[in-house]
Protein backbone atom coordinates (compact mmCIF):
# COMPACT_ATOMS: atom_id res chain seq x y z
CA UNK A 1 0.00 0.00 0.00
CA UNK A 2 1.28 3.44 -0.92
CA UNK A 3 1.24 6.25 1.63
CA UNK A 4 1.38 9.95 0.82
CA UNK A 5 3.02 12.95 2.41
CA UNK A 6 3.65 16.52 1.35
CA UNK A 7 7.19 17.85 1.52
CA UNK A 8 8.83 21.18 0.71
CA UNK A 9 12.13 21.11 -1.16
CA UNK A 10 14.33 24.20 -1.22
CA UNK A 11 16.44 24.74 -4.32
CA UNK A 12 18.38 27.96 -4.15
CA UNK A 13 15.89 30.61 -2.99
CA UNK A 14 12.85 28.69 -4.26
CA UNK A 15 10.61 26.50 -2.10
CA UNK A 16 8.88 23.73 -4.05
CA UNK A 17 5.92 21.86 -2.53
CA UNK A 18 5.89 18.26 -3.79
CA UNK A 19 3.77 15.19 -3.13
CA UNK A 20 5.65 12.05 -2.09
CA UNK A 21 4.20 8.55 -2.42
CA UNK A 22 6.06 5.79 -0.61
CA UNK A 23 5.88 2.21 0.56
CA UNK A 24 7.32 1.28 3.94
CA UNK A 25 7.64 -2.10 5.60
CA UNK A 26 5.89 -2.78 8.91
CA UNK A 27 7.86 -1.88 12.01
CA UNK A 28 8.26 -4.59 14.63
CA UNK A 29 9.29 -2.83 17.85
CA UNK A 30 12.34 -3.76 19.87
CA UNK A 31 11.78 -6.22 22.73
CA UNK A 32 13.55 -6.66 26.07
CA UNK A 33 16.01 -7.29 27.41
CA UNK A 34 14.79 -9.16 30.44
CA UNK A 35 16.46 -11.42 33.00
CA UNK A 36 15.95 -14.52 30.82
CA UNK A 37 15.98 -13.04 27.31
CA UNK A 38 18.58 -10.81 25.64
CA UNK A 39 15.80 -9.06 23.71
CA UNK A 40 15.66 -8.21 20.03
CA UNK A 41 16.24 -5.00 18.08
CA UNK A 42 13.48 -3.30 16.12
CA UNK A 43 12.97 -4.66 12.61
CA UNK A 44 11.38 -3.24 9.49
CA UNK A 45 10.53 0.35 8.73
CA UNK A 46 12.44 0.29 5.44
CA UNK A 47 11.22 2.52 2.63
CA UNK A 48 10.89 0.26 -0.41
CA UNK A 49 9.54 2.78 -2.92
CA UNK A 50 9.61 6.58 -3.08
CA UNK A 51 8.03 8.64 -5.87
CA UNK A 52 7.98 12.45 -5.89
CA UNK A 53 5.54 14.40 -8.06
CA UNK A 54 4.85 18.06 -8.78
CA UNK A 55 1.48 18.88 -10.32
CA UNK A 56 1.01 15.21 -11.18
CA UNK A 57 4.32 14.89 -13.03
CA UNK A 58 7.36 12.94 -11.81
CA UNK A 59 9.79 15.21 -9.98
CA UNK A 60 13.49 14.25 -10.00
CA UNK A 61 15.24 14.30 -6.63
CA UNK A 62 18.90 14.59 -5.76
CA UNK A 63 20.38 11.93 -3.47
CA UNK A 64 20.48 14.46 -0.62
CA UNK A 65 16.82 15.43 -1.14
CA UNK A 66 15.80 11.78 -1.17
CA UNK A 67 17.71 11.15 2.07
CA UNK A 68 16.03 14.15 3.74
CA UNK A 69 12.60 12.95 2.62
CA UNK A 70 13.31 9.45 3.95
CA UNK A 71 14.35 10.98 7.29
CA UNK A 72 11.11 13.00 7.30
CA UNK A 73 9.06 9.86 6.59
CA UNK A 74 10.76 7.92 9.38
CA UNK A 75 10.07 10.81 11.78
CA UNK A 76 6.41 11.29 10.82
CA UNK A 77 5.03 7.96 9.52
CA UNK A 78 2.22 6.52 11.64
CA UNK A 79 3.22 2.87 11.99
CA UNK A 80 0.00 2.23 13.94
CA UNK A 81 -1.99 2.42 10.70
CA UNK A 82 -0.33 -0.77 9.47
CA UNK A 83 -1.99 -4.11 10.05
CA UNK A 84 0.94 -5.74 11.90
CA UNK A 85 -0.86 -5.57 15.24
CA UNK A 86 -4.11 -6.95 13.76
CA UNK A 87 -2.59 -10.31 12.82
Amino acid sequence: MFHETEYTITRGDIDIDIMVEYKITDLIPAVGPSWNDPGAPAEGGEITSLIATLDGELFPLTDEEERKIEDHIHDTHDFDETDYWEE
